[in-house]
C-alpha cells in the first residue's frame, strides 16, 4: 500500500473521536466550576460587606450614644460650645475612644476605624428635619432657646461608612433660686419713718401670703443698725424682721444656668443686647447691658427680669411682679436696685456680689411672694427624643 493510501486510510478511520468529546466535557466542566467559583466569591464578598456595614453601624451607634450622654451631662452653652470630636479627641466633650473600643474585638475593628461627631442647634432648615447642608452653619449650643440639639456619629470601617443622627431636647425646670425675699451686698433705706418698708411674709399685698416669713440676706457681715443693715430696726421697717449679715450663699445662678435663662429669653423674643426694652413685661426679660426702670408684668402673671449689667430703679407709683435678678457683673458695690415713691416690688429682688438694694417710700416698697421663682426657669439634663433616631446612610 502506498504512502498516499495509509494517509486516506487513517483520514477515514474513527480512532480519537472519544478524545475529542472527553476534551470538550472537561471544557464544560471547567466553565461551569469557574462560574460557580464566581458565584460563591461574589456571595462571600456581599456577605463580608453586608458583615461590614452591620459592624459599622454597631460601632455608630455606640459612638453616638456616648456623644449624646456627654451632651446630656453638661449641656453645651454659648460660652461652652460643643466641638466636633473624632477617635484621636481628647477633651472631655468628646467621646473617650478607648472607652467606646473596649466592646468592639472582632476582626473588623482590627484595622481600626474613624469617626466624627458633631453638635448642632435645630436653627434654620433643620428646626424639625437634620440634613448635613442644613446644620453646617448652625452653633454647637441651644442658640434658638427651644432646648432641642442635634447629634450626629458618622463611622467608616473598611471603606464603609454610616451616619446616625438623633435630636436630644432639655427639659425646662424651676431653677434652685435663694427663696429669700432680698439677697444683696447691703441693703438700706431712704426713710425714717415708723412703717413697713419690707414685707417679708407678703400679706399686706398678697393674698396667699407665706405663714413663714422669707429671709433677708446680705453678704456684709455687721448686724442693724448698720451701713450694712442700714434700716430703722426699731421702727418695723422690715415685717416680721429676717434680716441676717453674713450670707455665704455665693451668686444666685451659675454661668451655666444664666446662658440657659439668656436662650429662653432670646427664643421669646425678650433678649436685649444693649440697653433696655420698651417693655419689662415677660415671662424672662433678659438684658444684657443696660441700665432700666420701671414696672412689669401683673400680678396674676408675675414674670422675671434678668439684668446681667446695669442697675435697676423703679419710682412713682408704678409696680414690678415677680423676680428681679441683677447678676451684677460691673461689680458694684453701690445701689444696683433703687425704690422710690409709692412704687412697689411683689416678689423677691437678688443681686450678685456686693451690690446694694436702697428703698424707702411712702408706702410698702419690697413684698415678698414665692410665686416670684416659679418664674425661674432654666434647662435640665437632656434626654434623646423618642422617634428622631435616623440612618442617614451617606
Amino acid at each position: 500500500m502506498t504512502l498516499l493510501e495509509r494517509l486516506r486510510s487513517r483520514a477515514r478511520g474513527e480512532d480519537g473521536v472519544a478524545l475529542i468529546v472527553v476534551m470538550l466535557v472537561i471544557a464544560i466542566m471547567l466553565m461551569l466550576a469557574i462560574g460557580a467559583l464566581n458565584f460563591i466569591d461574589g456571595q462571600t464578598a456581599q456577605s463580608r460587606a453586608e458583615r461590614v456595614e452591620e459592624s459599622a453601624f454597631n460601632l455608630d451607634e455606640a459612638v453616638l450614644r456616648s456623644q449624646v450622654l456627654l451632651v446630656t451631662k453638661s449641656l453645651p452653652s454659648v460660652t461652652t460650645p460643643a466641638i466636633s470630636c473624632t477617635e484621636t479627641s481628647t477633651d472631655t466633650r468628646c467621646p473617650d475612644p478607648a472607652t467606646v473600643m473596649a466592646s468592639f474585638t472582632a476582626p473588623d475593628y482590627a484595622a481600626g476605624a474613624q469617626w466624627t461627631t458633631t453638635v448642632k442647634d435645630n436653627g434654620g432648615t433643620v428646626q424639625n428635619y437634620y440634613t448635613a447642608s442644613g446644620a453646617a452653619s448652625q452653633p454647637g449650643y441651644d442658640a434658638n432657646g427651644d432646648g432641642k440639639l442635634w447629634v450626629t456619629a458618622r463611622v467608616t470601617l473598611r471603606g464603609r461608612t454610616r451616619l446616625l443622627v438623633t435630636q436630644v431636647k432639655q427639659a425646662i425646670v424651676t431653677l434652685p433660686f435663694p427663696r429669700h425675699v432680698i439677697t444683696a451686698g447691703s441693703f438700706s433705706t431712704t426713710n425714717n419713718g415708723n412703717k413697713v418698708i419690707v414685707d417679708t411674709n407678703g400679706c399686706s399685698r398678697v393674698s396667699t401670703c407665706s405663714s413663714q416669713p422669707a429671709d433677708l440676706q446680705v453678704r456684709c457681715a455687721t448686724p442693724a443698725p448698720s451701713a450694712c443693715l442700714n434700716y430703722q430696726k426699731s421702727k418695723g421697717q422690715v415685717s416680721p424682721d429676717t434680716a441676717q449679715p453674713g450670707y455665704t450663699g455665693g451668686n444666685a445662678l451659675s454661668p451655666t444656668e444664666l446662658d440657659n435663662l439668656r436662650a429662653i429669653a432670646k427664643s421669646n423674643g425678650t433678649y436685649t443686647a444693649v440697653g433696655c426694652p420698651a417693655s419689662l413685661t415677660g415671662a424672662i426679660v433678659f438684658v444684657e447691658n443696660g441700665n432700666c426702670s420701671g414696672g412689669g408684668n401683673s400680678a396674676a402673671s408675675p414674670g422675671m427680669l434678668v439684668i446681667v449689667r446695669g442697675t435697676f430703679s423703679i419710682g412713682g407709683n408704678s409696680e414690678f411682679y415677680g423676680m428681679i435678678y441683677m447678676a451684677n457683673q460691673q461689680a458694684s458695690s453701690g445701689a444696683v436696685v433703687s425704690l422710690g415713691g409709692t412704687s412697689a416690688i411683689v416678689g423677691a429682688i437678688s443681686v450678685d456680689g456686693n451690690g446694694s438694694i436702697a428703698a424707702g417710700s411712702s408706702s410698702v416698697n419690697i413684698v415678698f411672694d414665692s410665686r416670684a421663682f416659679g418664674t425661674v426657669k432654666g434647662y435640665a439634663d437632656a434626654e434623646a427624643v423618642q422617634g428622631s433616631f435616623r440612618d442617614a446612610i451617606p
